[in-house]
């Protein structure tokens, strides 16, 4: 079990730096407020914001950029949060299982009692962080001198 945890934890720091510079997380919007892209970005530049998505780059023409969102979305905080929450909540269930006890469950039992109870309580704490993640909105539209000015933020928080 120890060896599969240390491969899988190798394997996630290995595949994070694949490709590139790494400008953080953003979520690209047209005009009309629809997103049109989303990835970690790579290069930014008066013409084209580069990003990387699946080890796939893909190149962001800036007239077509509308906003620019730093981040992710507040409901994928509370996704994952949920998703821990479900996971601990499980192993806990298990761990704690004892059939002979004054109202006692099996393993299975205590799995799902513990997702259940895990998952909202997991999604609380993951909306509440969220709140507190410090995204911002760029209005791009279209302009490259406001691309020069996203550029910049991006340089001066990943320094």
């Amino acid at each position: 079990m120890k060896t599969r945890l240390i491969v899988i934890m190798a394997f996630c720091a290995i595949s994070s730096s694949s490709i590139g510079q790494n400008f953080g997380f953003a979520r690209v919007f047209d005009a009309n407020g629809t997103k049109i892209a989303k990835g970690r970005v790579i290069s930014v530049t008066e013409s084209v914001l580069q990003l990387a998505k699946n080890n796939q780059m893909i190149d962001v023409p800036v007239s077509d950029i509308g906003t620019i969102k730093t981040k992710r979305s507040e409901y994928h905080n509370i996704a994952i949060g949920a998703g821990f929450g479900a996971l601990t909540g499980a192993f806990l269930g298990i761990a704690s299982a004892d059939e002979d006890a004054f109202l006692g469950y099996n393993e299975i039992e205590g799995a799902l009692g513990g997702a259940i109870l895990g998952a909202p309580i997991g999604a609380a704490v993951g909306g509440l962080t969220g709140l507190f993640k410090g995204s911002r909105t760029f209005d791009i539209g279209g302009d490259g001198a406001k691309m020069k000015a996203f550029e910049t933020y991006l340089l001066s928080v990943n320094k």
